[in-house]
């Protein structure tokens, strides 16, 4: 514009030449704007969106309660959520899951469960169909089989009611006394076993937890 006064240019042509720049410089902050508005709907959409989901341990056999302390988080991806408690039932509350992650399935990463085993399948779901998700744990477990007899007479005992660690794992000894029961592979040395005889206890004792120490029962018959 300078250029041009001092060339004499006329008055109607500056006029123009400051509407033309003007014009482009309006433009320009226009293309700003959307580039800046674009990129943050984008980079919106591309943000993992979180949101709460309940999920459901189930073990199996289903007889086991989750003890005290277990405590699980899930693997979506590359993503990890919090470290949450599972409940006795079951359930854990998870309050950081991600939304519209491409991975539709998810790993439980568990610990504090003194049950030995591993997950081995999930409900099937999508991450933004569902609030829900269930995993499935096969609990290793160890057969454990002998009979019942009388200490003093040597004869099989029918009828008896053998209940290892408060209901873990449970049997009734046969009209030959024998009886066979699975029972959590549980990582310790020792295990509390009741008898009970039409529903009564009879006889308590701490055994060996392992399948010699079962092959055979004495208990005193009064």
């Amino acid at each position: 514009m300078n250029f041009l006064k001092t060339m004499g240019a006329p008055a109607s042509l500056l006029s123009a030449n400051a509407k033309n720049l003007k014009g482009i410089g309006g433009v320009v902050v226009l293309l700003c704007l959307s580039w800046v508005v674009c990129h943050r709907l984008l980079a919106s959409q591309d943000a993992p969106r979180i949101r709460n989901l309940t999920a459901h341990l189930i073990l199996q056999p289903g007889s086991l309660k989750v003890p005290e302390g277990a405590r699980a988080r899930l693997e979506v991806g590359q993503l990890l959520t919090a470290l949450e408690p599972i409940s006795a039932d079951g359930s854990i509350r998870f309050k950081d899951t991600p939304v519209n992650h491409p991975a539709d399935t998810a790993r439980l990463l568990i610990s504090g469960l003194d049950y030995p085993g591993k997950v081995v399948g999930q409900s099937a779901f999508s991450f933004k169909q569902t609030d829900s998700i269930s995993f499935f744990y096969q609990l290793e477990l160890l057969a454990l089989k002998g009979r019942v007899v009388d200490r003093r007479k040597r004869k099989p005992i029918p009828g008896i009611e053998i209940i290892l660690e408060n209901g873990l794992a449970r049997a009734i000894s046969g009209k030959d006394g024998r009886y066979a029961l699975r029972m959590p592979n549980l990582e310790k040395e020792r295990v509390e076993v009741e008898l009970r005889q039409n529903g009564k206890p009879i006889d308590k004792r701490t055994m060996g937890f392992r399948p010699e120490f079962f092959e055979e029962l004495k208990i005193q018959v009064e």
